[in-house]
């Protein structure tokens, strides 16, 4: 239901959409079906505001979606990502992450809880710094198997460790 409001309403102004998002809640049935989804997630564990995390992926999410598309159609599964790297190079990548994030020097203790006080961009350059010969071996590795480097390897390298140094510190 979010996805068809936010269909219909794809091409209109914030101000627009915010008045008819206002006018959809009004109606009996969809007031009746958020209710009842908000107590759902409510019984699940979702803290926070509901019809303001709905309005939000309405907005920003199924609006900016291309419904039109059948899903086989956006991707091609015969075609196979070229910047993967290897399962060896994550493992290594993880067991530095976990040694950073052990490392009594960036580990303060905050109304007794334990935090590490290293930023993933600070934990990503010493990585980087610490690990050139590992990285470059990657890059070689990823250039003999699939014939080509793209220009955004650093970029994939960089989003790479962040998101894991991220769910790592997370646990």
């Amino acid at each position: 239901m979010l996805a068809d409001f936010a269909n219909m309403n794809k091409n209109t102004t914030r101000q627009e959409f915010t008045e008819a998002w206002s006018a959809w809640l009004s109606h009996e049935t969809i007031k009746n079906l958020l209710y009842s989804e908000r107590i759902r997630m409510e019984s699940e564990g979702f803290e926070g505001d509901v019809l303001d995390k709905m309005f939000k992926s309405a907005r920003y999410y199924h609006k900016k979606r291309d419904t039109n598309i059948n899903p086989q159609e956006r991707s091609n599964p015969g075609i196979k990502c070229k910047n993967r790297f290897s399962r060896g190079f994550l493992s290594e990548m993880d067991e530095y992450i976990q040694m950073q994030l052990m490392d009594i020097n960036n580990v303060v203790k905050n109304n007794g809880k334990i935090m590490n006080t290293l930023s993933q961009a600070e934990a990503y350059n010493i990585y980087c710094n610490g690990n050139r010969d590992q990285i470059l071996s990657e890059f070689m590795l990823i250039k003999n198997q699939r014939g080509e480097l793209t220009m955004d390897m650093v970029e994939k390298l960089k989003k790479t460790y962040k998101n894991r140094f991220y769910s790592a510190r997370k646990v």
